[in-house]
C-alpha cells in the first residue's frame, strides 16, 4: 500500500497515542536509533530510546513526506509476518479474529504490530478492524485501572479477583506511569508477561445485533433445510413401498412363469418324441413306396422286354409265374402302404392336436426342442423339368392322346413343397403354340420357348437338352427333389452328376415304350406314365 494512502487511512482511524503502539511495538530501542538517524533526525537518534523518542518520530512521521517514506518502510519490513497473517483473514472475519487474538498480542506485545499490519490492508473492513480493536484495548485499560484504584493492600485483589498479587504490583508501576505523562502523549501498552484473564467487556449493542441476525440467518438456514430433509425422507419412503410392492408382484410372476415353463417343458419333450416316432414311421412309409415303384419297374421292364422278344423261343410259363409271384408281392406291398398311410394319417391328426395345445402357452416353447420339430417335419422343396417335345411324340405315337399337364403336376409334387415347374417348348406346326403355352402358364407351369432350326438338307431340328441341363445345375443346391420329365438317354450324365456332386433325389416320369434303360436304373425313383396321366 502507498505510504500516501497508509497516512489517510490514520488520519482517518488512528489518533496520535494509538500512532506510539505502532512504533512503540515494532521499533526496539537500538532499531529506532538507526532508523532515526538513516531518517535525517540525528537529534532524536542522539537523544536515547525513551517514549519522548518515539513521539518526535511520529511527529516527523506525519509532517515529513521523505520521513515517512523511509519510515513506512521500516515497518513493512519489521512487520512482514503480522501483515502475512492478516491479508489470509477473510475480511468478513476481519474484525472479529482481530478481537478474538487480543489477550495475546497483549502477552506477546504486538498490538502495534497487527495495527500497522490492518493499516497497510487495502480492504474497507480494515479501517473497521482498527476502530475496534483500539476500542477494545482502550476499555481494557481503564477496567485494569478502575480495579486496581483504592487497593492499597495488593494481597486482598487475588482474594477479590483472583489475580496474582505480584503481575498486579507490576501492572500498577506501569499505569502510574502513564498517568505522570503529558495529555495526549500515553506510551502503548506496557509489554507484561501473559495477562491472566479478566472479564471481557459486554460486546457493543451493534455487534451483537449482528450476531443476532447471523444466529437468525443460521437457523432460518436449519429449519428450511430440515423441512427439505423430512420432504425427501417421506417421498424416499413412498417409492420404498412402491418397490417392495413392485417386487413382490414380480416375484409372483416369475413363481407363476416358472410353473408354466416347467408345463410347457414337459409337453415340449413330449412332442419331440412323438415328433420322432412320426418321422420313423414315415421314412418306413416312404420306404415301402420306394419298393412298390421299384417292383412296378421291374414289372413294366420285363413286360416291355416280353413284347420285344416277339416270337424268340422262352419258356412263357417260367415267366407268367414269375410275373405273377411279382405281381403278388407289389399287391401285398401296396395294402401294407395303405395300412401305414391311414396310420400315418391318424398320427398326424395327434400331431396337430398336440401343436393347438402347444400354441394356447404364453410364452414359445424352447427355441432348440420348437426348431428339431420343425425341421424334421418340414416338406422337400421339388423343381419340375418337363421335356415337352420328348413327351408330346410319346403320347402321340403309342395312344394317339395328348398329355394331361395338369396331372402330371399334381403326380410329380405329391403334397411337397414346388420350387419351380418349368415346361421347355419347341415351336412346330404340330403344337398350337400360343394356346398351348398360355394353358401351361394358367396351371403354374414356366414355359420356354425355342424355333425349329432346319438344316441345309432340309431336315429340321430342335431340342432342349443342353438348356435343361443348365438350368438343373445353376439351381440344384436350392432344390431337394429333381423332377426331370423325359426319357432320353441323353440326360443320364446329368442325373448322375445331380446324385453325386449335389447329394440330391431324383425322379423321372416317362413314357415306358420311349425311355433309355439306364435312366429307369439310375433314378431314385421312376413314375411310367400311362393312360391315367392322358386326356380324355
Amino acid at each position: 500500500m502507498d505510504y500516501r494512502d497508509s497516512l489517510k487511512k490514520i488520519e482517518r482511524c488512528l489518533k496520535t497515542d494509538k500512532l506510539l503502539w505502532v512504533f512503540r511495538d515494532s521499533f526496539d530501542p537500538d532499531l529506532a536509533g538507526q532508523v532515526a538517524s538513516r531518517c535525517g533526525l540525528r537529534s532524536l537518534a542522539a537523544g536515547g530510546s525513551g517514549t519522548r523518542n518515539f513521539v518526535g518520530m511520529v511527529s516527523e512521521f506525519k509532517k515529513n513526506p521523505k520521513a515517512r517514506q523511509l519510515i513506512s518502510f521500516y515497518l513493512n519490513e519489521t512487520n512482514k509476518q503480522q501483515i502475512q497473517v492478516v491479508k489470509k483473514i477473510d475480511s468478513t472475519e476481519l474484525t472479529d479474529a482481530m478481537a478474538s487474538q487480543k489477550d495475546e498480542m497483549f502477552a506477546d506485545g504486538t498490538i502495534g504490530k497487527f495495527l500497522w499490519a490492518l493499516i497497510e490492508d487495502p480492504r474497507n473492513e480494515s479501517e473497521q478492524a482498527i476502530k475496534e480493536l483500539t476500542s477494545d484495548v482502550e476499555n481494557d485499560i481503564e477496567q485494569f485501572d478502575e480495579l486496581f484504584n483504592g487497593l492499597e493492600d495488593l494481597s486482598k485483589l487475588e482474594k477479590k479477583t483472583g489475580i496474582d498479587a505480584d503481575w498486579a504490583k507490576d501492572f500498577r508501576r506501569e499505569l502510574e506511569k502513564l498517568k505522570r505523562l503529558p495529555k495526549g502523549r500515553k506510551q502503548p501498552f506496557p509489554k507484561f508477561p501473559k495477562p491472566p484473564v479478566i472479564p471481557k467487556p459486554p460486546p457493543s449493542r451493534e455487534k451483537l445485533q449482528r450476531e443476532l441476525e447471523k444466529v437468525k440467518g443460521e437457523l432460518k438456514y436449519a429449519r428450511e433445510s430440515v423441512d427439505k430433509l423430512r420432504s425427501r425422507s417421506e417421498m424416499l419412503s413412498d417409492k420404498s413401498r412402491q418397490y417392495q410392492e413392485e417386487n413382490k408382484r414380480i416375484l409372483t410372476e416369475m413363481q407363476v412363469l416358472k410353473h408354466e415353463k416347467n408345463i410347457m417343458e414337459r409337453e415340449t419333450a413330449e412332442l419331440v418324441v412323438e415328433s420322432e416316432n412320426q418321422r420313423k414311421k414315415l421314412e418306413q412309409v416312404e420306404e415301402l413306396g420306394h419298393n412298390v415303384h421299384h417292383l412296378e419297374r421291374e414289372n413294366r421292364k420285363l413286360e416291355y422286354r416280353v413284347e420285344k422278344l416277339g416270337n424268340i423261343d422262352f419258356n412263357l410259363e417260367d415267366m407268367v409265374a414269375d410275373n405273377e409271384r411279382l405281381l403278388g408281392q407289389v399287391d401285398q406291398l401296396k395294402k401294407n402302404l395303405n395300412r401305414m398311410e391311414q396310420t400315418l394319417i391318424e398320427k398326424e391328426a395327434e400331431l396337430e392336436k398336440s401343436y393347438e395345445r402347444l400354441n394356447k402357452l404364453k410364452e414359445k416353447p424352447d427355441k432348440k426342442s420348437l426348431k428339431k420339430i420343425t425341421v424334421k417335419n418340414k416338406k422337400p422343396k421339388v423343381g419340375i423339368f418337363v421335356d415337352v417335345q420328348n413327351v408330346f411324340y410319346g403320347a402321340k405315337e403309342k395312344y394317339g392322346a395328348k398329355l394331361d399337364y395338369q396331372k402330371l403336376l399334381n403326380e410329380a409334387l405329391r403334397e411337397r413343397t414346388l420350387f419351380k415347374a418349368i415346361c421347355y417348348v419347341v415351336k412346330s406346326d404340330e403344337i398350337k403354340k400360343n394356346d398351348f403355352i398360355r394353358f401351361l402358364k394358367q396351371i403354374g407351369y414356366e414355359v420356354k420357348t425355342k424355333d425349329l432350326k432346319t438344316r441345309m438338307d432340309g431336315s429340321q431340328k430342335g431340342d432342349w437338352d443342353l438348356g435343361i441341363a443348365i438350368d438343373i445345375i445353376m439351381q440344384a443346391e436350392k432344390m431337394d427333389v429333381i423332377v426331370l420329365v423325359s426319357g432320353d438317354g441323353d440326360f443320364i450324365d446329368l442325373l448322375r452328376l445331380v446324385q453325386q456332386r449335389f447329394k440330391k433325389r431324383v425322379e423321372v416320369f416317362s413314357f415306358p415304350h420311349n425311355t433309355a434303360i439306364e435312366i429307369e436304373e439310375i433314378a431314385d425313383a421312376y413314375f411310367p406314365i400311362d393312360e391315367r396321366f392322358l386326356m380324355n
